[in-house]
């Protein structure tokens, strides 16, 4: 059955992540399960075109009546901005993480939307992978006796114009969050941080609340940084569950709804009332508190 509403939805920034956004809108236009229709897209480059998609100025994606929502999917350092104006414009929120640069600036946004009956949804598609769900339903199983998580890769934005996109740990919501979801509550026991010429490197330890102890390791390089992820959780019961990914793949499988798919239901779904946002919030200002933690541990 249709949804009751179809929500008109804009995309801001047509970097990567909002290409995939547009690609899934359009290619979801005749599925009206998901109830949600790409009005246009707004991009600072004056050169970009998007086949498919109408470029709008950013006045006109907040004043026009036939947007009810704007995806954001801007560098970080803009997130602030293009939420405020979003909300002050009435407008449903779907940000790429973190939503904010800081715990506080975060609450501010959810309490306003939730005051204004509006959504505001962050992603973090690592929550909807099969390697989280394996390991969430193994922490029930067993007590984790620790674990190590290492990122390679090559520079982005954030780490280019680190003064505008935030502190070194502002961007680390995805793998906090899903160690969150995972074992509970955690605490922030150690951070260092290192801006090199040719490469950026992070580290830190989270500890669970009965002491077992998560390392993290993130290396950025300006160059010939072969994109790798690794994890490995290790359980009291001796099982080991982990995980080896390289490069994503180019192209979507077309018989499986991709990971950012599954990501536009749910967001539908919270703008529609199906499903609540009250778990979600309190994980991602849980994850935005612990990296203000790190940050404080790097002044």
């Amino acid at each position: 059955m249709a949804p009751a509403k179809v929500f008109g939805v804009v995309v801001i920034g047509v970097g990567m992540a909002g290409k995939v956004r547009i690609r899934d809108l359009l290619t979801a236009a005749d599925n009206t399960s998901l109830g949600l229709k790409l009005v246009g897209f707004v991009s600072r480059r004056c050169d970009v075109e998007v086949e498919g998609a109408e470029r709008l100025s950013m006045e006109d994606a907040m004043t026009r009546s036939d947007v009810d929502a704007v995806l954001i999917c801007s560098e970080s350092g803009a997130h602030e901005e293009h939420i405020r104006k979003a909300l002050d414009h009435n407008k449903h929120v779907l940000v790429e993480y973190p939503v904010a640069l800081s715990m506080p600036k975060a609450n501010e946004f959810y309490t306003e939307a939730k005051n204004k009956g509006l959504v505001i949804h962050e992603e973090n598609i690592a929550l909807l992978t099969d390697d989280h769900k394996k390991l969430k339903a193994k922490a029930q199983q067993s007590r984790l006796k620790n674990g190590q998580y290492i990122l390679k890769g090559n520079f982005n934005r954030w780490l280019e114009e680190l003064n505008q996109c935030g502190k070194p740990f502002s961007n680390c919501a995805a793998e906090i969050q899903s160690c969150l979801d995972a074992f509970g509550d955690l605490k922030a026991t150690m951070a260092t941080f290192e801006k090199l010429d040719d490469v950026t490197r992070t580290a830190y330890e989270l500890e669970t609340t009965f002491n077992s102890k998560i390392n993290f390791s993130v290396e950025r390089y300006v160059a010939n940084g072969q994109r790798k992820r690794w994890f490995e959780f290790n359980f009291e019961d001796g099982e080991t569950v982990e995980s080896a990914i390289g490069a994503p793949p180019s192209k979507p499988n077309p018989q499986k709804k991709g990971l950012f798919m599954q990501d536009l239901f749910l967001f539908a779904e919270k703008m529609r009332g199906e499903r609540s946002v009250d778990d979600d919030v309190k994980l991602s200002l849980r994850s935005l508190a612990i990296t203000d933690e790190l940050n404080d541990k790097v002044k």
